[in-house]
């Protein structure tokens, strides 16, 4: 019955004008479904990303997975990373499952970080930045540091800020960003997991694990910068804050602060969400620690990307969240793994 349920879901959506209207597959998904009497009735989840290149018709994680949300199966792992290695997406290396930059960048190069304000350093780059690599792999333990800006990358950086548009000085320190490849696969709906620790912070310290739309201006729902954070630091340990970011293709909408919580950061814990098309629930250490539903909630319908990123301080941060000389350099954001399943376990 699932290949049938597959091939049938495969056979709609290659049938459909390009580009796809989301909703509309969607409905014809849920009608198939409800014609079939060996599937269970209900409101139906479709825990897939398609990619269509005008004549064929690709799964990106696999076979498709169809749950009713009123009898949902047993949580199910759909994609993780335990980093025994780091698998950085490259010229040489198109699939690979992490990007230094988002999908419309150059996979060749750095750039200034959009919210903090430090150098993401991407390893791709040209000499000398390579041997600045941010990220490293140890026992199964991904590695991103922030360190102050080595001199012999002032000039370099500099040179790629004017190439970019970019009018600030060479910012005072590095840092780098991982998300998801987009080109390989997108996420709608599940429980996001990570395991996390901060062992050495510093004032100014603004790192993040977060969500983000992955179509950007592309989006058919106009949800181009839908944005949850399910964590992040601003300037201060032992204290992190949990947003949502409503925005539409052009970066228009609402942001929405769930709340911040003062709690040890510098140990493993793990943080979590499991999205759902009428709640968000947000975790820690398995504990829930918030819940959003109505339509805050339902707004995330669109596929979104996982993003792990260590920044430096944000244009915003008062003085006294802003680094100092008391500020260690390098700092050490460490990552067991991220992991991905349907539903909460």
């Amino acid at each position: 019955m699932a290949n049938f349920i597959t091939d049938q879901i495969a056979s709609i959506r290659k049938s459909m004008p390009q580009p796809v209207d989301e909703i509309a597959f969607q409905a014809s998904v849920n009608q198939l479904l409800a014609r079939n009497k060996d599937v269970p009735h209900g409101d139906y989840i479709l825990h897939q990303a398609f990619n269509y290149n005008g004549s064929n018709l690709w799964f990106v994680d696999g076979p498709v997975f169809v749950a009713p949300v009123s009898q949902a199966a047993s949580p199910t792992l759909i994609w993780s990373d335990d980093f025994t290695s780091l698998d950085l997406a490259s010229a040489s290396n198109p699939n690979g499952a992490w990007r230094p930059n988002s999908i419309w960048q150059d996979l060749a190069k750095g750039y200034y970080d959009f919210a903090g304000s430090s150098w993401n350093i991407n390893p791709n780059d040209a000499a000398p930045f390579p041997s600045h690599n941010p990220f490293s792999t140890s026992n199964s333990v991904l590695t991103i540091q922030a360190f102050h800006t080595p001199s012999d990358l002032t000039t370099p950086i500099q040179t790629e800020m004017t190439a970019q548009g970019v009018p600030n000085a060479v910012p005072a320190w590095c840092g780098g960003f991982l998300v998801t490849n987009s080109a390989v696969r997108k996420f709608k709906y599940g429980y996001f997991e990570y395991r996390a620790q901060w062992p050495n912070p510093g004032k100014g310290i603004f790192p993040a694990l977060w969500l983000f739309a992955s179509e950007g201006s592309n989006d058919v729902l106009n949800k181009g910068n839908a944005e949850i954070d399910v964590f992040e630091m601003f300037g201060a340990s032992n204290l992190w804050t949990t947003s949502l970011h409503m925005r539409d293709n052009s970066g228009v909408g609402t942001d929405v602060t769930i709340g911040s919580r003062s709690e040890d950061t510098a140990g493993w814990h793990t943080y979590g969400i499991d999205w759902q098309p009428t709640y968000l629930r947000f975790y820690r250490d398995n504990v829930l620690v918030y819940e959003v539903t109505g339509s805050n909630a339902a707004y995330y319908n669109t596929t979104m990307n996982i993003i792990i990123n260590f920044s430096m301080d944000a244009s915003w941060f008062s003085s006294g969240l802003k680094s100092d000389g008391t500020t260690p350099s390098p700092m050490n954001m460490n990552i067991d793994y991220v992991r991905v399943y349907t539903s909460k376990p």
